[in-house]
């Protein structure tokens, strides 16, 4: 009997031990499924909480904004009591509330105003250091321990003396002769050299290892050749029935301001800081009369012409009206050496430069070590953007907003690789602020959207 007690107190004894290790082993469990679900409810919340913060600022509040409209709330509210001690338990943290929800229309004034005042400052900002640059770089030229390539020119002033020299032999000392007739030449004989080759490769396609580099892929491939026969003849009225007598005109004010004398070379420094003076005159000179050209009362009657080529090739730089071809081709380039009086031979390489700068931006080809044409290639597009040539008065008036939110903008760089620009930033679409923004909510939502189907 005590031996059969015994072992059924034995029994009894194994039976309690099961009870407890069974208890213990559903309390692990059940200890293990609440901390996997609070990892996945913590892995959610962050995946969710990326997802939001990857959506820009003006997005993400025009959502927010749109909810609390919908739900007749201003801000979302904040987890109390044991929903935000469980938050707290589990790590998240709150997002905090957007900036423009829950606004009265007067205090969204004045966010945009200081916005407004905010961009303001960084534009003057911008200023001040463009004009600090070049005050430091003409102090950089003044000081001759400064600037290294002084030695090389006078390493090599002998050599160009001696081939102005010839020149200046071969076409006598009258500087009638060099300010009207050698000008005119100079300037029609790169202008149809330059202009000449752009012509050719737009024609026949060759080669076609620069096809990639076109800005606008498929327009005037080829252009028409009763379209270009026009530009052509226009463009030869504009030189030789236009610039050649405006030219003889102009000399009596070059000699009225007194030039330099003829014969010895200007210095290095002397050069280099006209030609600076002379970029920023054309300018200011180019910006504010092709700007009055786009008003209405002007533009239907003078500048429409220009604009019939909204893919512009090279030689419709200066295919223009006689009026237009006078205000803003040859008076802009022109005003910097009459305010200088400028040496003859700074003019001559002034005048290539501002050619050869006028053809690059109506190429139409963003050519790898070329300056970028993207800015004029948009205004051929868009009529109301990018009217100067540096940018600088545009992003001053504001005249270039629509451009830096595009994605020409972002390729208007000099290329330093042999890829082409629309292969370094593809186009992205619709450009204008409301359609990014709308496409940028539709492209997170679905994020959203699958973020919350995973659960």
């Amino acid at each position: 009997m005590v031996s059969g007690g015994g072992g059924g107190g034995g029994d009894g004894g194994g039976g309690g031990g099961g009870t407890t290790s069974g208890i213990a082993n559903c309390a692990a469990r059940s200890v293990d499924r609440s901390r996997r679900a609070s990892g996945r409810t913590r892995a959610r919340r962050v995946v969710l909480r990326r997802c939001v913060v990857a959506l820009p600022s003006r997005a993400v509040d025009r959502c927010t904004c749109a909810h609390g409209r919908a739900t007749g709330s201003s801000a979302p509210a904040a987890p109390r009591g044991r929903s935000a001690r469980r938050a707290r338990a589990n790590g998240a943290t709150q997002l905090p509330a957007p900036t423009g929800c829950g606004r009265r229309p007067s205090e969204r004034a004045r966010v945009a105003h200081g916005e407004g005042a905010a961009s303001g400052m960084s534009t003057l900002r911008m200023a001040l250091l463009l004009a600090g640059g070049a005050a430091a770089g003409l102090a950089a030229l003044c000081d001759s321990r400064t600037w290294h390539p002084q030695h090389l020119w006078g390493a090599s002033r002998d050599f160009w003396q001696a081939q102005w020299d010839k020149v200046v032999w071969a076409l006598g000392d009258d500087p009638l002769t060099y300010w009207v007739y050698g000008t005119t030449s100079l300037t029609f004989a790169v202008y149809w050299t330059v202009g000449g080759l752009y012509t050719l490769m737009d024609l026949t396609g060759r080669p076609r290892a620069l096809r990639r580099y076109k800005i606008q892929p498929g327009a005037n491939e080829p252009p028409s050749r009763r379209e270009l026969a026009r530009v052509l003849a226009q463009v030869l009225f504009n030189q030789l029935a236009v610039g050649l007598p405006l030219a003889r005109l102009a000399w009596p004010l070059m000699r009225w301001r007194g030039p330099p004398a003829l014969r010895p070379l200007p210095s290095l420094h002397a050069c280099l800081a006209q030609l600076a003076f002379h970029v920023l005159c054309e300018e200011v000179g180019f910006y504010y009369s092709h700007r009055l050209l786009h008003w209405r009362g002007l533009y239907a009657r003078i500048h429409k012409l220009h604009h019939q080529w909204t893919a512009p090739v090279a030689v419709t730089a200066i295919y223009c009206h006689p009026l237009e071809h006078v205000a803003s081709n040859l008076l802009p380039p022109f005003l910097g050496v009459f305010l200088l009086g400028s040496h003859v031979a700074t003019a001559w390489l002034w005048f290539c430069l501002a050619i050869l700068s006028t053809l690059n931006a109506h190429c139409g080809y963003h050519l790898p070590l070329f300056p970028s044409p993207e800015a004029h290639d948009f205004h051929h597009r868009k009529f109301n953007q990018c009217f100067g040539v540096l940018g600088v008065l545009d992003r001053l008036h504001g005249t270039d907003s629509l451009f830096r939110r595009s994605a020409a903008y972002r390729r208007h760089v000099m290329l330093l690789s042999l890829l082409p620009a629309r292969q370094l930033v593809p186009d992205d679409g619709p450009t204008e602020p409301h359609c990014a923004v709308a496409n940028t909510i539709r492209r997170h939502s679905r994020s959203l959207s699958s973020c919350l189907l995973s659960q």
